[in-house]
């Protein structure tokens, strides 16, 4: 068995998460299941000494328990992929832990794969001040595949990464003029899929004047980026625009450049009516599953 599969069971057999009733385990070789009410956690190989972690969990205390193992393991170079689940909670205290951890310690020298899905309509915060963007990534020096649920800010670019080549970032309800240091940058000349999302506006009551959605002008700023030479894919979901600004997007720069445009306008469909979340999530469906 893998040494990180071992501290996985020791860690849940040692905490509080088994005081709960009907706790079932199966681990063998390869494969490592957890699950009840309230959290699951998955390992499965993906390669030879390597293997794929998925986390689903609803708790803040369980998820201290994960990410402060993980933060502090010995054996995060078996890790390959990293994936992440959480329904609902306080976003803002849910995503600090999240990156707060997983910053503190450890590098993850062989993780290609790291995904967060936070199942919640009110978005999520990461301050200015807040230097998880380039921690994140001095923590994934081989890392391919990115999604973010909080737009990361300035220091995410403060180095090149020349692996990254497929991303989606959630605005949330600060964006920290992500799109604009995106176009500004040439950190990633290899980035061939990405994907960026804004914060609905029926779902948080967000005013536009508020100045958290993203403007005309700022879309329009960012297609004309010229240090995105290997970008094939591009989605701009959950735009506040009218559909004559979006017809004006796909004639920029970049709108002619990538093989595949999708633009998304705002709607007041039910965050969780299947047939939206399918058209808002089509990037995640097509890209980042593993």
């Amino acid at each position: 068995m893998l040494p990180i599969l071992k501290e996985l069971i020791t860690t849940f057999n040692n905490s509080r998460l088994t005081q709960l009733e009907d706790l079932i385990s199966y681990a063998d070789k390869n494969h490592l299941n957890f699950y009840n009410q309230g959290y699951r956690f998955e390992a499965k190989t993906m390669a030879l000494n390597y293997f794929s972690l998925s986390i689903w969990l609803d708790e803040q205390s369980e998820i201290d328990t994960v990410f402060r193992m993980l933060a502090n393991s010995k054996n995060t170079n078996e890790l390959k992929a990293l994936r992440f689940y959480h329904k609902g909670g306080q976003a803002n205290g849910t995503i600090y832990t999240y990156y707060n951890e997983l910053s503190s310690n450890n590098v993850f020298p062989n993780l290609t794969h790291f995904y967060i899905q936070h199942e919640s309509i009110d978005g999520c915060v990461i301050s200015n001040d807040d230097e998880f963007g380039g921690k994140l990534l001095e923590k994934l020096p081989k890392i391919q595949k990115l999604h973010l649920v909080s737009a990361p800010n300035i220091d995410f670019f403060k180095k090149e990464c020349y692996t990254l080549t497929t991303l989606e970032v959630c605005g949330g309800y600060e964006n920290n003029n992500f799109l604009k240091n995106l176009k500004a940058s040439n950190c990633f000349p290899n980035l061939k899929e990405f994907s960026y999302k804004d914060i609905n506006k029926a779902w948080t009551g967000t005013p536009d004047e508020a100045g958290m959605l993203l403007t005309f002008d700022e879309l329009l700023d960012f297609m004309d980026s010229q240090n995105l030479p290997n970008l094939e894919i591009l989605s701009l979901m959950e735009l506040n625009i009218t559909e004559n600004q979006l017809e004006q997007l796909k004639n920029t720069h970049l709108g002619k450049q990538v093989k595949e445009l999708k633009l998304g306008l705002q709607k007041e469909s039910n965050y969780f009516d299947e047939e939206y979340k399918s058209t808002r999530d089509w990037f995640v469906s097509k890209y980042l599953t593993w």
